[in-house]
């Protein structure tokens, strides 16, 4: 994945001049190759967060989201090695140490899971975005408006029925 340095112009001034130049320093990120490739990209508006890259036009946030998502394949590519490793270690252990290993495995396992499950819980929990005390207060009363005005709607369906059954059956 190539590396974009933006790097001013130091010959023109910006707010002089709107059509100043921005040099972008692009390498290619490969330790092997200390390949540095030079670029003049427009500092203009439109072309704010578009850089020029070996002759081709690329955008900066697709360029950053390329880079997030080649580290994070990295990372999964080294848990998948480490978690391979650990299955072709486990292969290589004894019987005996299998079954002798799996008893207190057997036994914790519940209490992981549980501490697991609190763990993310109170992760979820420090997300949340709680509401202020002003906030808290409107939509009690706005809950409470609601129930009273749905209160008097039953009570009114329930004298209707009422005095309907009344009507029909001849009390």
């Amino acid at each position: 994945m190539p590396k974009v340095t933006r790097i001013k112009s130091k010959d023109r001034e910006p707010e002089k001049n709107k059509d100043a130049r921005v040099v972008a320093r692009v390498s290619s990120g490969e330790k092997s190759s200390k390949k540095e490739t030079v670029t003049e990209v427009s500092a203009k508006k439109s072309s704010e967060n578009v850089v020029k890259v070996s002759g081709k036009n690329v955008d900066k946030k697709a360029l950053v989201k390329k880079r997030r998502q080649d580290k994070k394949a990295a990372k999964q590519k080294e848990r998948e090695k480490k978690r391979l490793e650990r299955i072709e270690k486990r292969k290589n252990e004894p019987k005996w140490k299998k079954v002798l290993l799996f008893l207190p495995r057997l036994i914790i396992m519940p209490f992981a899971a549980l501490g697991r499950y609190i763990h993310d819980s109170w992760i979820e929990l420090r997300q949340v975005r709680w509401p202020s005390r002003k906030m808290t207060w409107k939509m009690f009363f706005a809950i409470l408006v609601y129930v009273m005005i749905l209160m008097v709607v039953v009570m009114g369906l329930d004298a209707l029925f009422t005095w309907l059954f009344n009507f029909i059956i001849g009390k």
